[in-house]
């Protein structure tokens, strides 16, 4: 008898455990009328853009992030969709130029964080072991993500009735770069501002050490080819020092990224240069060694609109939202009508 109450107490704790992991609420997101396209493996699958916005954030922060992040970062994606989309009702997702995951994708990851969290306590070993509830996690946390974004009220960033592109990166050089200086005066919405607190994070200065020929093979890769009073200049015996005297007439702007470098009569802008030697931004100084170019990068991204790292450090001070989004962006805070 004491045997079978142990057998049975096992089954009803098993079922209160199953009970409890599966999730009760539905679609919770609030239609926009909106339409994303997303590539799947076999197939395309059509969703409302607010449930895109869940896709797109996950691509740049986990999902414990602070909730007013999470609820800025929203409004940024929102606002940076709906302004690509141009009044459209349907739009392919790669044309929108934003990182994302498929849903196949974060069920993936979700499901094994799921099994490596629960692998530390008996319940979560008897569901690992018995294959039970991972279904319910991804849907559990879109869910929880839905939510979070409801709370933003469908909100949008414009000046004058105007949706503005909200630009952001996720790790400053210590200073975010002026739009209207760099991007022209439409764009001067994003001012430059000082961001302290990322010159404290772990990945904030990097160091690359790059062979001369390694750079010209990727400049020319890139189709970044040097002319010099209409000719092309070969670099193929060219000197480190040499070549970063010839990139150094270039310029950079007041937040020390740089604006373009000069090869000859070409000119680079500082992101294309960056992105053809695999640097994560073009923030940086360079100084040769021999036939090598060591590059100390600063920050991460292009440094215009929102620093997410610098917005991680206010949500986690207690900063709302909106506060958070008044500081990279001079634009009002509004609910979208369109």
């Amino acid at each position: 008898m004491r045997v079978q109450r142990i057998i049975i107490g096992f089954w009803v704790i098993l079922i209160i455990i199953i009970i409890l992991t599966v999730s009760k609420s539905s679609k919770v997101y609030q239609e926009s009328g909106r339409t994303i396209v997303i590539p799947m493996k076999n197939a395309r699958m059509k969703m409302d853009l607010e449930q895109f916005i869940p896709l797109v954030l996950m691509a740049e922060m986990p999902f414990d992030s602070p909730k007013e992040l999470l609820k800025a970062h929203a409004v940024v994606i929102r606002t940076n969709i709906l302004y690509t989309m141009r009044g459209k009702k349907i739009v392919e997702a790669q044309e929108l130029g934003l990182p994302f995951k498929t849903p196949e994708q974060l069920k993936r990851q979700w499901e094994a964080e799921e099994r490596m969290f629960r692998a530390n306590g008996l319940s979560g070993i008897l569901l690992n072991g018995l294959n039970l509830g991972k279904e319910e996690v991804f849907a559990k946390k879109m869910n929880e993500l839905y939510e979070l974004i409801n709370e933003t009220e469908g909100r949008v960033l414009k000046i004058e009735g105007k949706l503005v592109l909200p630009l952001f990166h996720q790790l400053s050089n210590g200073k975010t770069r002026d739009g209207a200086t760099r991007m022209g005066k439409d764009y001067g919405y994003m001012t430059a501002v000082a961001c302290d607190e990322d010159m404290e994070n772990p990945g904030y200065e990097v160091y690359q050490r790059i062979g001369v020929e390694e750079i010209i093979r990727k400049l020319n890769r890139h189709r970044m080819v040097v002319f010099q009073k209409g000719k092309e200049v070969d670099l193929k015996n060219i000197k480190g020092e040499e070549l970063v005297r010839m990139l150094e007439k270039g310029s950079k702007d007041t937040s020390g990224y740089w604006n373009h470098l000069v090869l000859g009569d070409v000119r680079i802008e500082g992101m294309d240069f960056a992105k053809a030697l695999g640097l994560p931004t073009c923030a940086f100084d360079m100084e040769a060694e021999g036939d090598e170019i060591v590059f100390c990068t600063r920050g991460n991204g292009h440094g215009f609109g929102m620093s997410l790292n610098d917005a991680r450090t206010m949500a986690l001070q207690g900063k709302h939202y909106n506060e958070i989004l008044k500081k990279f962006y001079q634009a009002a805070l509004v609910k979208n009508v369109s």
